[in-house]
C-alpha cells in the first residue's frame, strides 16, 4: 500500500484506520501534556487549583486575577500604613520598597520608582503591562501600578518566606537541604523558561530576586523595570553593581541584554546552590566562583 492512501473499510468490519487514528491522537495528547509540564504551562494549570497554590505552612495563596488593576495612591498609602519605616523592606532611597496589606488580607509589596520624564514613564508602563500578563507558579505575580506625581509605584504579591539570599548567606540558621536546593533550581529554571517563551527578559537574576514559599517553591521577582535594554552602564557605580558576579560581561560593557543574560546569571546561582559558596568569594589562586567553573 502506498503511503497516503487509506483503504475503504469493509462493511461490518472494524475500521482499523480510525482505531489507529485514535491511538495516535491519544499519544499526541500525552506528549503535549508532557511538553506542557516542561515548558511551564503546567505551572499555569496548577495555579487554577487553590489548594496546590497554597503554602502548606502558612496557608497563604497567590492572589487571583481579580486583584490585577490600577491602584490609587490613597489605597496604597493605607495598605502600607503611610509607607512607614516599620513596613519598609529596602533601604535604597532611589527605589524604596514596602510591604502592605489590602482588604481581605491580601499581602502585597509596593516598589516606588522615580520618574523624571514622560518618556521614562511611558517605557516603565509598557514594561509593566508586559509583565502583568505573566502567570506562572514560579513567577511573582505583578498586580498593577499607581502613578502619583513623579513616582510610579508597582504592586506585587508578597511571597511568604523571604528570598534565596538569606538561605545562602553564611551563618544562616537553616541551611538548605539538597532536596530543597534541587527544588529551587528546577522551579527557577521553569520560571525562566516561561518568561523567555513569552519574550520577557528579567534582566537581574540573583538570589535576592528569587523569592521562596515555606515549601521552598521559588518565584522569580523584582523585575528590573526601566534599567535594562536601554544602553550601557555609564558610571563606575552602576558597573560595580552589575559586576558583582551575576551579570554577563557583555552587559557590563555595552548594556545589551538577551535571554543569554538571564541564563548566565542563573548559571551563577546554580553554582552557589551546588558549591555552597558565593559569587563574590575568592578561591585559592585568586579565582572567583565563576572563573573557577570555566574550562
Amino acid at each position: 500500500m502506498k503511503i497516503g492512501l487509506i483503504p475503504k473499510p469493509i462493511s461490518g468490519m472494524i475500521d482499523q484506520t480510525k482505531v489507529d487514528q485514535l491511538v495516535q491522537d491519544k499519544t499526541q495528547t500525552q506528549r503535549r501534556c508532557h511538553d506542557d509540564l516542561l515548558d511551564g504551562r503546567q505551572g499555569e494549570i496548577i495555579l487554577e487549583n487553590s489548594k496546590s497554590s497554597a503554602c502548606s505552612i502558612c496557608k497563604s495563596r497567590c492572589p487571583n486575577n481579580a486583584w490585577k488593576k490600577d491602584f490609587n495612591y490613597e489605597e496604597l498609602l493605607e495598605a502600607t500604613e503611610g509607607f512607614s519605616i516599620e513596613n519598609s523592606l529596602s533601604e535604597r532611597e532611589d527605589e524604596p520598597t514596602f510591604e502592605g496589606l489590602l482588604e481581605r488580607q491580601v499581602k502585597i509589596v509596593v516598589k516606588k520608582y522615580q520618574v523624571t520624564t514622560s518618556h521614562q514613564e511611558m517605557i516603565l508602563k509598557s514594561e509593566v503591562q508586559l509583565f502583568i500578563s505573566a502567570r506562572h507558579k514560579n513567577v511573582v505575580m505583578l498586580l498593577g501600578l499607581c502613578t502619583n506625581k513623579s513616582r510610579l509605584m508597582i504592586v506585587y504579591e508578597q511571597v511568604c518566606n523571604g528570598s534565596l539570599e538569606q538561605y545562602l548567606t553564611r551563618g544562616s540558621c537553616q541551611p538548605l537541604t539538597w532536596k530543597q536546593r534541587l527544588k529551587v533550581a528546577m522551579g527557577t529554571a521553569r520560571g525562566l523558561k516561561y518568561l523567555h517563551g513569552n519574550n520577557i527578559i528579567h534582566g537581574n537574576i540573583k538570589p535576592s530576586n528569587i523569592l521562596l514559599t515555606h515549601d521552598f517553591e521559588p518565584r522569580i521577582g523584582d523585575f528590573d523595570f526601566g534599567k535594562v535594554k536601554h544602553g550601557p552602564k555609564k558610571s563606575s557605580k552602576d558597573k560595580s553593581v552589575w559586576n558583582s558576579g551575576y551579570a554577563i560581561p557583555e552587559y557590563v560593557e555595552n548594556g545589551k541584554v538577551s535571554n543569554k543574560t538571564d541564563v548566565y546569571s542563573f548559571r551563577v546561582v546554580l553554582l552557589e546552590l551546588i558549591s555552597g559558596r558565593r559569587a563574590t568569594d575568592k578561591l585559592p589562586g585568586g579565582k572567583s566562583l565563576v572563573s573557577w567553573d570555566e574550562p
